[in-house]
């Protein structure tokens, strides 16, 4: 695990570097600041060697500012204790960092896992989206998505959008 935080930072790094070129040139033409998202897994979150502050120095470095940066946790992992990944994103959040769960309602994240994070926004899985016109449970499911959003002020996407009718 301390080489999937070695390789996580390395990629960190390198998008920080390019984002950074990407929103100074933003900035000079007059638009707002750039925001990215970084797909993180709950492993890597989790490993001792991930540090919060650490992230945060790394994005100062680059001349950003963790209000730029959302870190999106995927749930296609299992998550045994959620106390340790609570913490660690309450640590992420208090430095401004946006926290999303991506993957939502399509691998190991059940909406206690997502109440316990309390994200910032909740990605929802391309399969719950696929055909939600014609597909009453998946219906039930994103009315719950969409209420539990509100609820916790979360900012909700919806992944794979390809029909009008699953828009609406």
């Amino acid at each position: 695990t301390g080489r999937s935080v070695e390789l996580d930072t390395f990629i960190v790094r390198a998008v920080l570097e390019r984002a950074a070129e990407l929103d100074r040139a933003r900035r000079d033409a007059g638009e707002g600041a750039l925001r990215i998202a970084i797909n993180m897994t709950p492993a890597s979150m989790l490993d001792p060697s991930f540090q919060a502050e650490t992230l945060a120095s790394l994005v100062r470095e680059a001349g950003m500012t963790p209000e730029q940066i959302t870190l999106e946790c995927t749930e296609q992992q299992a998550v045994s204790d959620v106390g340790p990944l609570q913490r660690q994103v309450k640590a992420l959040r208090r430095l401004r960092f946006g926290f999303a769960v991506d993957d939502a309602g399509a691998g190991y994240a059940s909406f206690a896992l997502i109440a316990a994070l309390r994200p910032s926004v909740i990605k929802i899985d391309r399969d719950i989206v696929h055909g939600l016109a014609h597909d009453d449970a998946k219906q039930a499911l994103v009315e719950a998505f969409v209420s539990f959003g509100r609820r916790i002020g979360a900012t909700l996407l919806a992944e794979g959008i390809e029909k009008r009718v699953d828009l609406a």
